[in-house]
């Protein structure tokens, strides 16, 4: 049978803003999430030079920066 289901106010609220803050971080991060479409515009034979960042996490090309 059909059940009602009832959303009062504060877990609308809730809801969004966990919605909200999930969209926020994964927005974030596209450099994580899309590592291998990256990694897939680098050519095999490209001659590449790695340089020292400041930030100790830059190798990892997260994108936040």
């Amino acid at each position: 049978m059909y059940r009602s289901i009832q959303t009062n106010r504060r877990s609308f609220i809730k809801k969004m803003a966990a919605l909200s803050a999930m969209t926020a971080a994964a927005g974030m991060f596209p450099g994580i999430i899309f590592a291998e479409e990256q990694e897939r515009g680098i050519p095999a034979d490209a001659n590449l030079d790695w340089k020292k960042a400041p930030c100790r996490f830059c190798g990892v090309g997260c994108g936040v920066l």
